[in-house]
């Protein structure tokens, strides 16, 4: 079995997996390469639009020009793990062949926002300068999938009035999977990008609400799974914990 495991990144950095099933590639490799990475600007791809796709411009250019029977994207500071504070439990190949045995999907354990939803997270405590653009881009994306994909209307709205989703853009699935999820999500984002102009990394951070939406509407089982990151991320947790207790 073929497992494509994606490591997307922007800048070089200290791999901590040597399993060969996990490959790097460079998010915006149109704009800069980097020696021994993969590139995300061959065959089909749109590494151009890299800086308002963020690690999905990688996504698209695996998902068009890579043979696999598996595919998984991360990023350079964030795996799928059996343990989210030991690097040694990172998951191997063999990990995921016996994980995906029991279902469809491997995604991140949930953020958990408690008394809002993750998109009024989203909206109110990323950037207060922009709370305005993100709740427009909150609503137009409500708009184009109410508008081009109404069979999945329902679904959305049953996501965005969850207190929790499954963000960062990490899945692992099977190809037959991967294929329709990622139809889904760039027939969005691009229906999106032709709205209007949108600013960096918008359309990179709205995907991450589109696996729930595509999970809900077409039952799609799953298991949660720790993230190992590289970095230190307990300034968001942190934050978190002083915006619920403001609440």
């Amino acid at each position: 079995m073929e497992i494509f495991m994606l490591i997307a990144t922007h800048k070089e950095f200290d791999q901590v997996v040597n399993d060969d099933c996990y490959h790097v590639m460079k998010n915006g490799s149109i704009y800069k390469s980097i020696d021994g990475y993969l590139k995300d600007d061959i065959g089909d791809n749109v590494s151009a639009y890299q800086p308002l796709l963020c690690e999905l411009s990688s996504l698209y250019c695996t998902w068009k020009n890579y043979e696999y029977d598996v595919l998984g994207l991360c990023h350079y500071r964030r795996y799928f793990a059996k343990d989210k504070k030991d690097v040694t439990s990172i998951l191997s190949k063999f990990d995921i062949i016996n994980i995906l045995d029991g279902c469809d999907l491997i995604v991140p354990k949930p953020s958990k926002y408690f008394f809002i939803t993750p998109t009024e997270y989203y909206i109110r405590f990323h950037n207060k300068k922009t709370t305005s653009l993100r709740k427009h881009y909150i609503d137009l994306l409500s708009e184009v999938i109410s508008s081009e994909f109404p069979e999945y209307k329902k679904s959305m709205e049953i996501v965005f009035d969850r207190k929790y989703a499954h963000l960062k853009n990490m899945f692992i699935m099977r190809k037959d999977l991967a294929n329709k999820y990622c139809e889904f999500l760039f027939g969005v984002l691009f229906a999106l990008d032709k709205r209007e102009k949108f600013r960096e990394r918008a359309l990179g951070t709205v995907g991450e609400f589109l696996i729930d939406i595509w999970i809900e509407k077409n039952n799609i089982s799953y298991i949660e799974m720790p993230i190992y990151s590289q970095e230190d991320e307990s300034a968001i947790n942190k934050l978190i914990r002083k915006i619920v207790k403001k609440n």
